[in-house]
């Protein structure tokens, strides 16, 4: 490492003097001589004996002497100029005025110093024969102090040479913040005055109350402690004021000397002359420099922003190196002149911007701005002897005021001038270019001659003095501006056209875009259109200060629609508009609209290389709110151009529209009309009706066009009426005219390619009112919800049984009294189960009596029902009896409207109206299917014998079940007794074996869930030409509905609501049937009389085999007995449903193991066991031990009588003893049992 150079120091002379000096002082008041004279001497003496130090620091390039090396030499080197300073400052004492507080502290010591004792100099007087001078010795002491006090004071003030001396502090400052009315500063002003008042009297007091006569005279002492203590005071009160410009340039060398070096090739620095601070958080700066001689100001200012500093100043600054004029031997500057040596940087802080059109903005700030913005902005783009230079400050052109309001703008003018040799009116367009980009858009800036006019000049904020300096700005530039654009636009040779001020134009888009238009004429032998081929947007634009869109069009007169083939418009924008109409919102302008559009219509036809049309009339058909707009636009068709040609280029037309998704070509008186933008989808916000059936009504032409649904003289479905589905507003319902010779089934034939074209995801077409009308239910994905809560609301008002919601978003509902049975079909996962719930627990809730039969899953799905529900059985020869019960009530109810002259159950008077019931029936097609019997050959087993007179004595509980059915339905009617079958498949085999479904579509509604074909479709419903598709994949508990009074219709059957949507699994399952017992028990209490299987199968003297009962004669001595059931016109086949090994539909929503477990979680929340006994299933294997079958139950069949059809006798089987189960009691109703088992009810609802 390097080591310092080490130089010896000169002898501290000064400080051994000023040691010395002190002690004779000290010895002078002792002797009570004069020590201020000594004092003074001593200072003097100390001050000539300094000596500069030795610097070891490298040689100045210019002086060739060493500089400072280290921190230490700095110090010693300030001392020695200090000292080398103070004999001047003591000798010349300074300036009596303005007086400042140190020369009044200086004169109150020096009156100290005339009291002080004297009478030791007497001795050595007489030694010199001086006496005589003795009476001026106090005079002597009292100057010598003030000199020694006043002139230190100055020097310490001097001792940094870098910046210069520190202002004093003088009473003038005092007075002039105290004539302010600054409370502070005249309560200081008290403070002194009363603080200097109190010291001299106190002072003066207490000398002559201490006798000390060595002290005199004693008030010149006093007056001296108040001028020192007055002198203080005010010292605090003026210093931060007097020495603030001060420190500021001080702190503003310090930045800009450590700012120097970091610049690039820069040897010398320029050296701070002066500092301004402006603005209320001093913000701006205003710095003047003297460059080094070897540069000059020239370097300086070449660049408003010199390569290097940017990066050096703080962030968000904004800096500027500007000439400053010479000055005149007077003092004063020289116009138009730039000093060769000296500069000035302006820098501001970003932080606070300044607002030009603010009319009380300060006006020197103002002048700064300016400066900043516009002279430095033109220097660079033009160079430094291009700087603008203010020929004054700015005028005002708006009309000053005392008092503003905040809404109020303001305008200004400024004479510039530069300097000699550069053309300023000839330049100043491009210095305007260059001020508009530097103050911003939003500041107008517009140049008359040498004059730039700045602000809100023509806001209608301002209030201008001389309105006609607006008339002037327009007169001025435009033709000038004009005449110069179509030269560049044309080229030389064609003549420009006249351009008519007086239709000038300028409209809001929106709050961010403004549209220009210029109205000109073609003159004589020429026409609008010959320009358009070289007005292109582009070339529009390249002659428009800061203009991003245009269009040039022919003129068509807003008001009357007149053409004028020689007028053409010029509209521009400084903001970018879309071509795509679907982003072009309609506005408060008209105007601003249709100079839009019309740009919009120019680019598709000049893309699609189209003659371009006059534009007759513009119209929006959304409101502002949509979120994709659509536009109709008439046009007049020129050159022989036709409808037929816009429709073959649709495509072009669109692809020059910047991602246009849609557009329509439509007949017109005038040539044709084009509707585009958006798609016309259920997001938009329509303008009025008319305006969405105009879209629509050219869009579905399009879209049966284009999917070949038309007639013999291609004419298609017209639309007549358009509106969203009331409590649905994602379903749109088209109403359309057919035309001749086209149907609603050539319609639904396409449906397929309609979808596709339309872009609905849902599609369902339907009769309308007349043969000639048709309705088409449309959105662009499934409405329906995938799974639809239960409306309770609805389940309490409504007299039907609301079961679930359609598609217009509304509850539906099934009426007995419209369709008293209900046959419900649906495969394995079709949500079956789910949705008999949703019948029978709106049912539960209004009253009706259920009446629950499920022989294949033991009623697992409606457990929640069983304690609600008069009969539950779940074998066959229970369900046979229960239902022959039944059959017995409809019997006494038909009595009933016979007795009371009713028509029907629901006209009986009210205390004796029973409740409407309801019979279900699931898993109809197995539980009435027939078992298959083998032949008897005669080589059978036991055991096999044993499994045949089973399966027979089944066929005939089957038998049973399906008779009664058949005659309930028949009859029950006007008995108000319904029944719900359901199952997954009704093929034509099937329905052999039951007579119950005869002319079940007349009687009978109608549901098909899930996903079906056409024939599958065409097996349910009677109009399967109107059953609507329910698309791919189908959510469980979908289907259709069709009442014997009504079209087929989509539904979602409602699920349990209080649980989110979200949930799955066991809880949610829990939840569902949770809510609805919740809302099943809040309606009702559960059924008091009712019979289980226990109590409607035959007593235990039967005999039990292979898990049924068998009664022991009930199969002797009966005969053949056929039935007539009147006509069967169903063909249900649903052999396309992939149904697997089995044929019972052991599934519910969730599925049996879900179901089981919800179940279960009810079971454990009230403690008791809901679930009956399950039904003992039957044991084939060959070991199972098999009660014998006794002679009376078995009696001997031949082959041949075994192998007969099995018929019963429901006379003979269906007998009973008035108060048995299932016989007739006393008062005409069959008798239930008491529930002989802990009531299920009970449980439920402790």
């Amino acid at each position: 490492m390097a080591t310092s150079k080490q130089i010896e120091q000169p002898p501290p002379y000064t400080v051994i003097t000023l040691v010395v000096t002190v002690a004779l002082c000290a010895v002078a008041l002792f002797l009570q001589w004069p020590a201020a004279v000594i004092a003074l001497v001593g200072i003097l003496v100390a001050a000539s004996l300094s000596r500069s130090p030795q610097l070891t620091g490298p040689k100045d390039p210019q002086t060739q002497y060493p500089t400072v090396g280290n921190p230490g030499e700095q110090q010693a080197l300030n001392r020695h100029r200090f000292w080398r300073t103070v004999p001047g400052k003591l000798l010349s004492c300074g300036p009596f005025w303005p007086l400042t507080t140190n020369m009044l502290a200086a004169i109150g010591v020096g009156c100290i110093a005339f009291t002080l004792p004297y009478e030791g100099a007497g001795k050595l007087l007489q030694l010199i024969d001086g006496v005589g001078a003795l009476p001026f010795l106090p005079w002597i002491n009292g100057v010598f102090s003030t000199l020694l006090v006043a002139g230190f004071g100055a020097a310490l003030r001097s001792k940094d040479p870098e910046n210069g001396p520190m202002p004093p502090t003088d009473l003038a400052t005092l007075l002039t913040q105290s004539t302010s009315r600054d409370p502070k500063t005249f309560a200081l002003l008290v403070l002194a005055v009363s603080g200097a008042l109190l010291t001299g009297l106190g002072t003066s007091w207490w000398i002559a109350a201490a006798d000390w006569y060595l002290i005199f005279p004693g008030g010149v002492a006093g007056a001296g402690a108040a001028l020192i203590v007055f002198a203080l005071v005010t010292h605090a009160a003026t210093v931060t004021e007097t020495r603030r410009p001060w420190l500021e340039a001080c702190e503003a060398r310090a930045t800009w000397a450590a700012r120097w070096p970091s610049m690039p090739k820069l040897k010398e620095f320029p050296q701070l002359t002066s500092h301004r601070r402006l603005g209320a958080s001093d913000e701006v700066w205003i710095d003047e420099f003297q460059a080094p001689a070897m540069q000059g100001a020239k370097f300086w200012i070449d660049k408003p922003v010199p390569e290097g500093i940017e990066p050096l100043m703080p962030a968000n600054t904004m800096v500027a190196f500007l000439s400053v004029p010479d000055v005149a031997g007077d003092g004063n500057p020289i116009t138009l002149s730039r000093s060769a040596t000296k500069f000035r940087v302006i820098t501001w802080n970003g932080d606070h911007p300044l607002d030009v059109t603010d009319p009380k903005v300060d006006r020197e700030l103002l002048s700064v701005w300016f400066d900043l913005k516009v002279s430095a902005s033109c220097a660079a783009a033009w160079g430094s002897m291009f700087s603008l230079i203010p020929l004054h400050a700015p005028e005002a052109l708006h009309v000053e005021k005392d008092e503003w309001i905040g809404t109020e703008t303001g305008a200004w003018k400024i004479e510039y001038g530069v300097t000699q040799g550069v053309n300023l009116p000839s330049s100043m367009a491009e210095c305007v270019s260059s001020a508009q980009l530097a103050l911003g858009q939003e500041i107008e800036v517009l140049p008359i001659g040498t004059s730039m006019f700045i602000g809100a000049i023509t806001a209608e904020t301002t209030q201008l003095e001389d309105d006609s300096i607006l008339e002037q700005l327009a007169s001025e530039q435009e033709m000038q501006a004009w005449e110069k654009r179509w030269k560049d636009i044309t080229g030389p040779g064609m003549q420009a056209p006249a351009y008519f001020p007086e239709h000038d134009g300028q409209e809001e888009l929106d709050s961010r875009t403004v549209i220009f238009s210029r109205l000109f004429g073609a003159p004589a032998g020429l026409s609008a259109k010959d320009y358009f081929a070289k007005a292109t947007p582009d070339r529009i634009q390249s002659g428009l200060k800061g203009a991003s869109w245009s269009t040039a069009s022919f003129y068509v007169d807003p008001h009357s629609k007149k053409r004028y083939p020689h007028l053409m418009q010029i509209m521009w924008s400084e903001q970018q508009i879309p071509l795509n109409p679907a982003r072009i919102a309609p506005t408060d302008s008209a105007r601003a609209a249709t100079w839009a559009i019309t740009g919009a219509i120019n680019a598709a036809f000049l893309g699609a290389k189209m003659q371009r049309p006059e534009v007759m009339s513009v119209k929006p058909l959304t409101s502002r709110q949509s979120r994709g707009h659509i536009w109709e636009v008439t046009l007049a068709l020129l050159d022989g151009m036709t409808m037929a040609d816009v429709r073959k280029n649709q495509q072009k037309l669109m692809a020059a529209l910047e991602g246009c998704e849609w557009l329509r070509v439509g007949a017109s008186t005038r040539g044709c009309r084009i509707l585009f933008g958006a798609m016309p989808s259920s997001r938009r916000t329509w303008a009025n009706k008319d305006a969405e059936t105009s879209a629509r009504k050219l869009d579905w032409e399009q879209h049966f066009i284009d999917s070949k649904i038309k007639n013999a003289r291609e004419e298609t479905p017209e639309l007549l009426d358009v509106a969203p589905l009331p409590k649905n507003d994602l379903v749109r319902e088209y109403r359309f005219k057919m035309p001749a010779g086209l149907a609603i089934g050539d319609v639904k034939k396409e449906s397929g390619k309609l979808q596709s074209t339309t872009g609905n995801g849902f599609l369902d077409i339907r009769q309308g009112a007349t043969p000639a009308e048709m309705i088409i239910q449309a959105a662009e994905e499934s409405p329906m919800p995938n799974l639809a809560f239960f409306n309770w609301d609805e389940v309490d008002e409504s007299k039907a049984v609301p079961f679930a919601t359609n598609i217009q978003g509304e509850p539906m509902a099934w009426d007995p009294l419209t369709d008293p049975h209900v046959v419900l079909l649906g495969a394995t996962g079709s949500g079956k189960s789910a949705a008999i719930q949703s019948f029978l627990t709106p049912a539960a809730i209004q009253g009706y009596e259920l009446h629950i039969f499920d022989k294949p899953k033991g009623a697992a799905d409606f457990q929640y029902l069983v304690p609600f529900s008069k009969q539950v059985a779940t074998e066959y020869v229970t369900i046979a009896a229960a239902l022959e019960n039944v059959y017995k009530e409809v019997e006494r109810r038909k009595e009933l409207n016979q007795q009371y002259g009713a028509s029907r159950v629901r006209n009986l008077p009210d205390e004796v109206r029973p409740p409407h019931m309801i019979v279900v029936i699931d898993e109809f097609t197995s539980t009435i299917k027939p078992e298959l019997l083998d032949k008897i050959t005669g080589d059978e087993t036991e055991d096999q014998l044993r499994e045949r007179e089973f399966n027979v004595r089944t066929n005939q509980y089957k038998g049973r079940i399906g008779a009664a059915v058949g005659k309930i339905m028949r009859e029950a009617r006007s008995a108000g007794v319904s029944m719900l079958v359901a199952g997954q498949t009704l093929s034509a085999d099937e329905m052999k074996a039951s007579p119950a479904l005869g002319n079940i579509k007349n009687q009978a509604a109608m549901i098909l869930l899930g996903k079906a074909s056409f024939g599958q479709r065409a097996s349910a419903f009677k109009n399967v030409e109107l059953a609507p598709e329910l698309g791919e994949n189908v959510p469980k508990g979908r289907g259709i509905f069709e009442s014997s009074e009504g079209a087929p219709t989509m539904f979602q059957a409602w699920y349990g609501a209080d649980f989110a949507e979200f949930e799955t699994g066991p809880e949610a399952e829990a939840a569902h049937l949770r809510n609805m017992v919740d809302h099943i028990s809040a309606a009702r209490d559960p059924e008091a009389d009712q019979l289980f299987d226990d109590d409607l199968r035959p007593d235990e003297s039967e005999i039990r085999a292979f898990g049924e009962i068998i009664q022991p004669d009930a199969a002797e001595d009966f005969e053949d007995e056929v039935i007539d059931m009147g006509e069967i016109d169903l063909e249900i086949s649903f052999d396309e449903f992939d149904l697997g090994d089995a044929a019972q539909d052991t599934t519910s929503t969730v599925g049996d193991a879900q179901l089981e477990t919800a179940v279960t979680a009810l079971e454990t929340a009230v403690d008791h066991n809901l679930e009956p006994e399950p039904e003992p299933e039957p044991q084939w294997e060959s070991d199972m031990v098999v009660e014998p079958i006794t002679e009376p139950s078995s009696p001997e069949v031949s082959i041949e009588q075994a192998n007969q059809p099995q018929t019963m006798d429901p006379a003979t089987e269906g007998a009973r003893e008035p108060g048995e189960p299932g016989g007739e009691g006393a008062d005409g109703m069959f008798t239930r049992k008491q529930f002989s088992r802990p009531s299920m009810a009970d449980d439920l609802f402790k």
